[in-house]
């Protein structure tokens, strides 16, 4: 029972007791009781490994940070401190031998060495097969720790990002990940996941250019995509539909957005670069989600329950391309 919460009404504190009942029910009906997951510092494992630990008990939790030569010291380090505050078992299990190798084999084999994405996705695959492998050790289960905008976007690599047993956060945005992750401390009444972590920017971590030391973040604003998303999945609605709102003045309102759009985007070609990126993504990344595990539903617009898809191309159609040259010739 939550007792050190005043309000028992909001929104965080309905989806806090959703995943923490969800997740004894996933765990006890798969007969079993250890879970493993993937510790890398940022703020979507930070968070599992707070719900997990609030779920199971401490002794129950397993968690297993996977570096590379592209991991920073801080989100090392941020992933330790993260643990030793839980109270959790904690593993370090370096990937760089294995993705070296992985990229020695795959030269001699196809004559070709593998290019930077490419071997950002070994890495992906490298830790869940080890994930993998580690749980059937244990016999224990792993999560998956994407969220929803993830998911949305294909932002996740298959068999590696979208492997696991089951998925806490896959049907929560971005901001709620943080906005759970500042509930658990007022739970808790102190700092367990650290303010670091919250206030750090998001990034993959799997090549130079992603290093948040140097200001190599994710390739996304997630106050406008979290919006942006929603409006395709609980709205159900289009291209058309954006910028036919976007004409009539009322994108904002329907898109929940705090900001007008000319403050988010300097120019009005970026706005509609922007709105085709992530609806041709949406479409794209079916075949992941189809693929993906088990989620906890905690909305009205969760994959695969209540947002109902098949695989189909992106579709903008001539009445995209009009509103597009007529917001564009203005």
């Amino acid at each position: 029972e939550i007792t050190k919460v005043l309000d028992h009404k909001s929104q965080i504190v309905q989806i806090f007791t959703t995943l923490i009942y969800a997740i004894r029910e996933t765990v006890a009906s798969k007969w079993a009781k250890k879970v493993i997951l993937g510790l890398s510092g940022g703020i979507d494992s930070g968070v599992v490994a707070a719900l997990l630990t609030i779920a199971l008990g401490k002794e129950n939790v397993i968690a297993i940070n996977m570096p590379s030569k592209f991991n920073s010291k801080t989100t090392k380090n941020l992933a330790q401190t993260l643990a030793q505050n839980l109270g959790i078992e904690y593993k370090i299990f370096p990937i760089q031998k294995a993705v070296n190798l992985k990229v020695k084999q795959m030269t001699q084999v196809t004559g070709k060495v593998p290019q930077e994405f490419e071997i950002e996705n070994i890495q992906a695959r490298e830790r869940g097969q080890i994930l993998s492998d580690l749980a059937a050790t244990y016999g224990a289960l792993f999560t998956n720790n994407g969220n929803k905008d993830e998911v949305t976007t294909g932002y996740a690599t298959l068999y590696g990002d979208v492997s696991g047993a089951f998925s806490p956060l896959w049907d929560l945005y971005k901001t709620q990940v943080y906005d759970l992750a500042r509930f658990i401390n007022q739970y808790l009444w102190a700092e367990i996941i650290p303010n670091l972590m919250i206030d750090l920017k998001p990034a993959a971590e799997l090549s130079n250019k992603q290093n948040p030391e140097n200001w190599g973040w994710d390739p996304f604003d997630y106050e406008f995509l979290v919006k942006l998303n929603r409006g395709f999945i609980e709205r159900k609605m289009t291209p058309v539909d954006i910028l036919t709102s976007y004409q009539e003045g009322t994108l904002e309102k329907k898109l929940w957005l705090e900001k007008k759009i000319s403050e988010i985007f300097k120019t009005k070609e970026l706005f509609i670069q922007e709105i085709e990126k992530i609806w041709t993504l949406f479409h794209k990344s079916y075949f992941k989600r189809i693929q993906a595990p088990g989620i906890i539903t905690i909305s009205k617009g969760s994959y695969g329950f209540d947002f109902r898809e098949s695989e189909l191309s992106a579709y903008f159609g001539e009445k995209y391309d009009e509103l597009k040259s007529k917001i564009l010739a203005k």
